[in-house]
Parts: C-alpha cells; structure tokens; sequence
C-alpha cells in the first residue's frame, strides 16, 4: 500500500475507548529502533495523526504503531506494526497516459522478458487511473481491493495505487494486464477512463529496471461487459470471454488492437494520492 508524502494522516480504530491521548512511532520497515518519527503524548481524543516528521524517501517501506490513554489517562498498550511505502509524484512517471476510446471496458495486456527472477529483489507496480481498476499479473488479481480506487474530486485529484508484485514473477515471459472500468469517474462525465502504469524492478547491486505506458508495449481489446455503470450495475457476456488473456502463452487473435493514443494527464495532480489516506491497525483495550 501506498501514501503521499504531502499529507500522510495515521488513523486507528478505538475500539469504543473514551480516548484523552495518543502517541505514534514511525520507524523503518523491520527495525524499530531506527525512529523516523514520535508524535510524543499529544493530547486529543481524534483517533489520527498527522504525521510531523521530515519528508520520507521514496521507494522505500515503512512502519508505525500507537498507544492510546483512556479518559483517566491510564496508557494501553502498543498496537501492532502497520507497513506503508512513499509512492512516487507525478515526475516520477516516464511514461504516458493512455486510454482507448469506443472501447467499454477496455482490457490492457503488456508482456515483458524476465532471464532470472532471482535477480530481482524488489518488484513495484504504480498504477494512476481515471474510472476503475482491476490489475493483473501472470494471471493473477494484484491487491485485493474492489471497485478500486475510491471516488474522489477528479477536477482536482486522481490516485495512484501502489503493488508488491514481486512474488508474482517468474523467469521468461511474464504479463501485466489491466481491466478499466468506468466508475463514477465515467458516470460523472470527466472524460474517457484512462491510465498511466510503471513497473519498477529493483535488482541486486541495487539497478532499477522501470516498464512504463509506452505505444508499442500493450495490446488491448474490448471486454466481456456489454454494459456497466457505477449506478445501474453491467451486463456481462460471457462469450466474449478471453481465457488467459492476461497470462503468458497467450496468442492474441484479431480482437486485439495496439495499445490506444496517448492522452493529457485528466487531472492537474493526477499522480498524488487523495486526501488523507488512513491506515488501520490492530484494536488494543485499556482497563
């Protein structure tokens, strides 16, 4: 999971506890004495944080935690640690935004050379989009959120989601595929759906392997829905299904087309994530 550095907001579920104060640690990932960031006691019964340290680097993970005080100031115990990474700003994008117009529900394939995957020790998927996202690796749904991403003012914003695709990999031909729907991104009339990808494999000694949306890179082809809206729900059609289209061995047939023109970013921020983003952390009770 992803974050902006710009306004990076830690929120917890209390579990009905009548909160007077809070206290959050962010450290590097698996290592807990390596302290980025302590808010200290800070009194407030507001179950977040916003975080007040120095900026925190790109491409690298990062974790934190909190301990709460109840209403007689009697401190509970620590939650557990909840993992988070910096995604990348919008000039850290190299390729461009891409979309296929008359095409509902467009499904995206690209098919890149992996020799060893041993090789490869860090493997992160960034994917900002206008409409809904369903990414897909090797044949295999990437996260495990549903009409993603959330809905937010598209005039100002759109997100960018961050993958740990690296346990996805294999050696030889592997496969990103990308299913856009509409959502209310489309059913607000902000323009056709559209998205921007990077891929960015981190190998041993440290170089940094970046497959972004370039022409020529993806084929793509109309899917199996014949209608869909965020509102009156889809009409699928199960004939037009493409079995392993988004796997390796895949042969495209005459329904694939080169990948559709590139098109202006649909927001001037279009690579920051929304608003403040929250992250949930195991309930710890006092008393």
């Amino acid at each position: 999971m992803g974050v902006s550095n710009d306004r990076l907001l830690l929120c917890w579920a209390g579990g009905g506890l009548r909160q007077s104060a809070r206290q959050v640690v962010v450290t590097a990932a698996g290592q807990p004495a390596a302290v980025l960031w302590d808010s200290g006691k800070a009194a407030g019964a507001e179950p977040m944080l916003l975080y007040g340290g120095e900026a925190l680097p790109m491409r690298a993970d990062y974790q934190w935690r909190v301990r709460l005080w109840d209403a007689a100031d009697r401190a509970g115990d620590w939650s557990d640690w909840a993992e988070f990474e910096v995604v990348p700003g919008e000039a850290d994008f190299i390729g461009a935004w891409v979309t296929m117009p008359g095409v509902l529900t467009p499904m995206f394939r690209s098919v890149f050379q992996i020799e060893n995957v041993a090789d490869v020790v860090r493997a992160r998927w960034y994917i900002a989009c206008g409409g809904l996202l369903e990414p897909r690796i090797n044949g295999i749904k990437a996260g495990d959120q549903v009409l993603f991403p959330d809905h937010t003012d598209y005039a100002r914003v759109t997100t960018v989601a961050a993958f740990d695709v690296r346990k996805h990999l294999r050696d030889g031909e592997n496969v990103l595929g990308i299913v856009l729907g509409g959502g209310w991104y489309a059913h607000h009339g902000y323009g056709p759906r559209c998205f921007l990808s990077q891929l960015e494999l981190t190998l041993r000694g440290g170089e940094r392997r970046i497959l972004a949306t370039r022409p020529g890179d993806w084929a793509v082809r109309h899917g199996p829905w014949t209608s869909e809206d965020i509102i009156h729900g889809e009409w699928y059609d199960a004939r037009l299904e493409a079995p392993g289209w988004d796997a390796p061995g895949y042969a495209l047939d005459a329904a694939w087309h080169a990948l559709g023109r590139s098109y202006g970013k649909p927001a001037p921020n279009a690579a920051e994530p929304p608003g403040a983003p929250c992250w949930h952390t195991s309930r710890r009770y006092l008393g």
